[in-house]
C-alpha cells in the first residue's frame, strides 16, 4: 500500500543537506506527489534546491541514481548519472514528473551480483528483470517537456528510480526466497545497531558513575 503525501514546502534547514532514508522507513512507501509549473517557480517549494541537494547526496554516497523518497521528500523527482563512476565527470540529470511511456521488447538484468540501493545498505544485491529499453517523458527544471529512449544501465536506473516514486523497492521485485534472505539481513543489521547503541549508552553511564566516584 502506498501513502498519498501532500506537497509542502521544504524546511529551510533541509535546503542543502539531505539525509538518506534507510529501509524500512515508512517514507520509502510514499507515492510521489506530482509537481506543477507553479511549484517549480515558487521559491517556497525549493524544487531546484531540492534537486541540487539530491545530486550532492547521490554523489556523496557513490550512487548513480536517487529518488526524492530516499531523502524523505515527497516530490516526483529523481536524479541520475550513470557515467560518472567510470568516466569521472559528474553530469547529473534531473527528472521531474517522469512517466514511462513505452517499453522495449528485450529484458535485461545487471551482471552478478545485480541491483543494489542506497536505501538498503545491508550488503544485499539481487538480479532484477528489467526492460532493456524504455521511453520516458518528463519535465526539466525549466519546465520544458522531454521525451527520450534510454537503454542498458540507464534504462535499468530509470526503472529503478521510477519504482521509488511509486513507493516500490527493487526487493519488491525479487523472489520470496531472496526476499526472506534480505529480511534476515535487515533484522541482523538492525539488531547489531541497537545492541551497539545500548552498549555505548552503558559505557557512557559507567564513565559518568566512575567520574562521580572520583570526585568524592
Amino acid at each position: 500500500m502506498t501513502e498519498e503525501v501532500v506537497l509542502e514546502p521544504l524546511p529551510e534547514e533541509e535546503k542543502l543537506e539531505l539525509k538518506m532514508v534507510i529501509y524500512p522507513d515508512a517514507s520509502l512507501k510514499w507515492k510521489a506527489t506530482g509537481l506543477k509549473e507553479e511549484d517549480v517557480k515558487d521559491p517556497e517549494c525549493k524544487v531546484k534546491e531540492t534537486a541540487d541537494a539530491m545530486i550532492e547526496t547521490m554523489y556523496k554516497y557513490a550512487g548513480i541514481g536517487l529518488a526524492a523518497q530516499q531523502v524523505g521528500v515527497p516530490y516526483a523527482i529523481f536524479v541520475m548519472d550513470c557515467n560518472w563512476p567510470t568516466e569521472g565527470e559528474q553530469n547529473a540529470e534531473v527528472f521531474l514528473n517522469p512517466v514511462i511511456k513505452e517499453y522495449g521488447k528485450g529484458v535485461v538484468t545487471l551482471n552478478h551480483p545485480g541491483e543494489g540501493c542506497l536505501s538498503t545498505p545491508y550488503g544485499f544485491k539481487a538480479q532484477v528483470k528489467r526492460s532493456e529499453r524504455v521511453r520516458i517523458e518528463w519535465r526539466d527544471l525549466k519546465w520544458e517537456l522531454q521525451d527520450e529512449w534510454f537503454d542498458g544501465l540507464d534504462a535499468i536506473c530509470v526503472q529503478h528510480e521510477i519504482d521509488h516514486l511509486h513507493g516500490h523497492l527493487f526487493v519488491d521485485r525479487i523472489s520470496r526466497l531472496k526476499r526472506d534472505i534480505f529480511d534476515r539481513k535487515v533484522k541482523k543489521a538492525r539488531r547489531h545497531y541497537i545492541n551497539g547503541v545500548k552498549r555505548v549508552k552503558r559505557e557512557i553511564a559507567m564513565m559518568k558513575r566512575a567520574d562521580k566516584r572520583g570526585r568524592k
